[in-house]
């Protein structure tokens, strides 16, 4: 009935209207979220020293970027609080760090965040565990459209087998599985950009630490 109704050109028109995400990064409406890298945490997650690592190359970018922060810990007072090597270098500003109970990060402080922020349609997301708080808030972000972008050498769990099918899941549902690197090219566009020099001498430049992704590189 509906094709019946609408002429051929009708349907082109909104076909072109229904604009397919390719997953672009712009510096002015990205958001970094950092989820519950705590310090109970450190010697249970697989690969933990790279997402711990990755992370602070994401705050580090953030913060020359000017990008805003958000930042959860799950239970503080069982887990810990974040783990100093990355609340050490926390921007003083720009930046809503918070307690939860829930495994999303998606809580009402979240949420008024983004009233609060109503240019941010794209989110960097990277901590653990990768199938419970990180999936859960990806799943909770892309109901509200954001554009979730899974910084995959920065995201872990305790099983492998937990961390990988959970990149899985998150990308049927339409997040973009990247890395840090990949991201901040992005976000830069091109070497002549004014933060160039301050990435490069700030993260790029750094010793990778290995992430436990080459064997799964089919991802």
């Amino acid at each position: 009935l509906f094709l019946v109704k609408t002429s051929f050109s009708q349907l082109a028109i909104l076909l072109v209207m229904i604009k397919r995400s390719v997953g672009k990064l712009n510096v002015n409406n990205t958001a970094y979220f950092l989820c519950d890298i705590q310090e109970r945490f450190r010697n249970l997650i697989t690969y933990m020293p790279a997402v711990i690592d990755v992370s602070s190359n994401l705050i580090t970018a953030s913060k020359i970027l000017g990008m805003p922060m958000v930042v959860s810990e799950q239970y503080p007072s069982v887990f810990g609080h974040t783990v100093q090597e990355l609340s050490d270098i926390f921007p003083k500003q720009n930046i809503l760090k918070y307690e939860k109970s829930q495994f999303s990060m998606v809580t009402p402080e979240v949420d008024e965040f983004f009233k609060e922020n109503e240019n941010i349609d794209s989110v960097l997301l990277s901590g653990i565990e990768s199938h419970i708080c990180v999936q859960q808030t990806c799943l909770d972000l892309l109901e509200r459209d954001i554009n979730v972008h899974i910084i995959t050498d920065g995201v872990s769990s305790q099983n492998a087998s937990d961390r990988f099918m959970s990149f899985e899941r998150m990308k049927q549902c339409g997040a973009f599985l990247t890395t840090s690197e990949s991201a901040f090219f992005m976000l830069l566009k091109h070497s002549k950009n004014q933060h160039f020099t301050k990435m490069l001498n700030g993260i790029f430049k750094k010793q990778r630490i290995d992430n436990g992704l080459y064997p799964n590189s089919n991802l």
